[in-house]
C-alpha cells in the first residue's frame, strides 16, 4: 500500500500521468528506460509505485485499473532477479485473470518474416483451456491486430517399441493427425469465424520443446497457451511445460487462463 496519499505530475508527449509518492525516486529512477520508451512511442501510460508484495501489487493494479493484460520480464534486479523460477511470476500467473505474457530477452532471436503481420503460435488440444487461447486471438483480430494463426498440437509418443511392435509407421503417423484433427477442429473453426488465417501443425515429442522449436521455425512473433489443458498440456501451471516454454521460447509467451 501507499506510505501517503498519492500525488499526481503530468508526463511528456506520451501524455500519461505518474502517480509518484515522495519519498518514492528509486522506483521512479528504476522506471526511467521503460517511460521513455512509451512516451517516444506516444502510449499514454500511468506510473504506479507502491511499497507492498510485487504479487499482490500486480493483482490490485489489475483490479483497480481493470486492465486486460500483464506484460512481465522474465529477469530483472533485486526483487525481481530469477523472476521465472522464483515466486513472482508464479503467483501472478496462476492468481491474474487476465492474460499473462512474459517477455524474455534472447540474443539471436530474429525478426518476423512479416513485420507487418503478427503471427501467434497458437498451442491447442481441444480443451476448453485451449479455447480460451484461440478466443484471445479473435479478439486481437476483432480489435484490428492483424494476426495470423499458427495452430499446434502436441501429440504424446506411443509407448517405445510400440511402433515396431505393433503399428506400421504409415498407421502411427495416421493416429497421430487424427487425435491432431479432433483437437484442433474447434480451434480452427472460432479462427475462420473470426477472420484469423491459420495453419495448422502436429508434433509428438516433449511439449514445451515441440512448441518453442516450431514457434523459432515459423519465426512467430509470439506464443499463446491456455493455462488448463488435456493430454501433453494438461495442467500446465501445476507442472512444468508453462516454465520451460517460456525459457525456451525466442519470443513472448502469453498465458490466458
Amino acid at each position: 500500500m501507499h506510505a501517503q496519499p498519492p500525488e499526481t505530475y503530468p508526463t511528456g508527449s506520451g501524455e500519461g500521468q505518474e502517480l509518484l509518492v515522495e519519498p518514492f525516486d528509486l522506483g521512479r529512477k528504476a522506471s526511467g528506460t521503460a517511460r521513455s520508451l512509451l512516451d517516444a512511442a506516444k502510449v499514454p501510460f500511468r506510473l504506479k509505485i507502491e511499497l507492498t508484495d510485487p504479487a499482490a501489487a500486480i493483482e490490485s493494479v489489475v483490479q483497480s485499473e481493470r486492465a486486460d493484460e500483464i506484460i512481465m520480464g522474465s529477469r530483472g534486479l533485486g526483487q525481481w532477479e530469477g523472476l521465472i523460477m522464483g515466486s513472482v511470476a508464479y503467483r501472478v500467473i496462476h492468481a491474474a485473470a487476465v492474460p499473462v505474457t512474459v517477455v524474455r530477452w534472447q540474443t539471436g532471436a530474429g525478426k518476423a518474416a512479416k513485420p507487418d503481420v503478427h503471427r501467434l503460435l497458437v498451442a491447442v488440444d481441444g480443451s476448453k483451456g485451449a479455447l480460451k487461447a484461440v478466443e484471445y486471438v479473435c479478439r486481437l483480430r476483432a480489435t484490428g491486430v492483424p494476426v495470423e494463426a499458427e495452430l499446434l498440437n502436441v501429440v504424446a509418443p506411443l509407448p517405445e517399441g510400440y511402433v515396431a511392435g505393433a503399428l506400421s509407421p504409415q498407421l502411427a503417423d495416421g493416429y497421430f493427425h487424427e487425435r491432431a484433427a479432433a483437437a484442433v477442429k474447434t480451434a480452427a473453426e472460432a479462427l475462420q469465424t473470426a477472420g484469423v488465417p491459420r495453419s495448422t501443425h502436429v508434433a509428438s515429442g516433449r511439449t514445451a520443446e515441440q512448441i518453442a522449436e516450431l514457434g523459432r521455425k515459423l519465426e512467430c512473433g509470439r506464443i499463446v497457451m491456455g493455462t488448463r489443458g488435456n493430454g501433453a498440456i494438461a495442467s500446465l501451471l501445476l507442472g512444468s511445460t508453462a516454465y520451460q516454454v517460456i525459457h525456451l521460447a525466442a519470443t513472448p509467451v502469453t498465458l490466458v487462463r
